[in-house]
């Protein structure tokens, strides 16, 4: 993170590899990071970097304006977050879960519902930008929510996960 940049609060959802290491990653751009999985014990290392760790998905998602999740499939994503319920509205939610287009189109369509901003991600592991370590991750949104929390994705200057 350059001087020039702000710090910007979000919330991981999801601590598998994947999402620790993007948590991990955010941590080390500067950004306010809180944390949640259905195994508390997975956020140890990252409570010790200095993320926040709530008890409750709702918890998770009042912490702040962007939610990055992480978990394994489209259905557990909405599982997970059908507790937040009414917290969802206003915010900009990251899903970086695989599946397919229609899984992707069906879950964007439920976070709509909720009032919340979505923005669908892969991250591609195996073809990594040569000369980096950092994943190469697209995603596809609203002008208007990508703007919003591409200040977030300086984690990849940070050393990437």
């Amino acid at each position: 993170m350059t001087s020039t940049d702000v710090p910007h609060a979000l919330t991981v959802i999801g601590l598998g590899e994947m999402g620790s290491a993007l948590a991990a990653a955010f941590l080390d751009g500067g950004h306010p990071t809180t944390v949640w999985n259905r195994t508390p014990r997975k956020a140890a290392a990252l409570v010790a970097k200095g993320a926040r760790q709530v008890s409750t998905v709702a918890d998770a998602v009042a912490a702040g304006p962007l939610l990055v999740v992480s978990v394994k499939g489209n259905t557990a994503v909405r599982e997970v977050l059908e507790p937040a319920g009414a917290a969802l509205a206003g915010r900009a939610v990251l899903n970086l879960t695989d599946g397919t287009s229609a899984e992707a189109r069906t879950t964007a369509d439920w976070f709509t519902d909720r009032g919340a901003e979505y923005l669908h991600g892969q991250i591609m592991t195996i073809a990594r930008p040569s000369g980096t370590r950092t994943p190469w991750c697209s995603t596809a949104a609203p002008r208007r929510c990508t703007t919003a929390s591409a200040p977030c994705w300086s984690w990849s200057a940070a050393g990437g996960a």
